[in-house]
């Protein structure tokens, strides 16, 4: 299920769901692509249908779940609640909002302060640091971020938003401000990558390289394309393309 053309004017998240689509024919798995508002909740049947009638029972979507269950508008929130179960699959699984919510960061550090995977997080208060970052707890690609870092001489302030100028503090938390390294690249003067990691069971499964101009990485930013090298020596399962090569990206 994919958003309707007027929220997805660059046609990203169809074009994501389009290659996933077809990723999962090739695997074998029929796939059809539907509007995310044609999924509906047949009241009589309490099943969710498409527009023709025809029965969803396994569903994959870009769109947040947060942003459904709080979709009150729709009537969203009332039904993913209630009728949660009466889609046999729906991928990714709801319990991925815990994961999504960066109070999730501000919790683990108040459990294991000063632990070296960990970066120091406050809830809704900045804890004493001189160079952080304010982030809105279920913000994406640079949403409502604000970095104030004197010490590195980075001030990036959101651009006018009614959410992130009016929300309280308690829907935000505070990060310390820790410089993404800076690379000079080929087509682009400065890249300041960021990984992204997928560990499963202890084990890397995948990673996203991401590139950014700036110290914000934001929609505009690139991603960087890279090999995945299944004989890898070192284990790590994956292993990236020459530095100078990912910056095609």
């Amino acid at each position: 299920a994919h958003v309707p053309p007027e929220i997805d004017e660059t046609n990203e998240d169809y074009n994501n769901l389009w290659l996933i689509a077809y990723s999962a024919q090739q695997a074998g798995i029929k796939t059809h692509m539907i509007p995310i508002d044609e999924v509906i909740f047949n009241e009589d049947t309490k099943s969710w249908e498409d527009a023709h009638g025809r029965a969803i029972t396994n569903l994959f979507k870009l769109y947040p779940w947060e942003d459904l269950v709080t979709d009150s508008e729709a009537g969203y929130d009332k039904l993913l609640f209630a009728y949660h179960g009466a889609m046999d699959r729906w991928i990714e699984p709801a319990w991925k909002m815990f994961l999504s919510n960066k109070l999730l960061l501000a919790a683990l550090w108040d459990k294991y302060p000063g632990h070296p995977n960990l970066v120091p997080t406050y809830a809704g208060h900045r804890g004493g640091m001189r160079n952080w970052v304010r982030k809105p707890l279920f913000g994406r690609e640079g949403d409502g971020v604000e970095i104030y870092a004197p010490d590195y001489d980075v001030f990036i302030k959101p651009e006018d938003d009614d959410f992130f100028a009016n929300a309280p503090e308690s829907e935000f938390i505070y990060q310390e401000y820790i410089p993404a390294p800076r690379y000079e690249g080929i087509i682009n003067p400065v890249s300041h990558p960021i990984l992204g990691v997928w560990v499963v069971d202890g084990r890397t499964v995948g990673v996203g390289i991401r590139e950014s101009n700036g110290a914000l990485t934001d929609y505009w930013c690139r991603f960087a394309p890279h090999l995945v090298d299944l004989n890898d020596s070192t284990g790590m399962g994956f292993g990236t393309m020459d530095p100078g090569a990912a910056n095609f990206g």
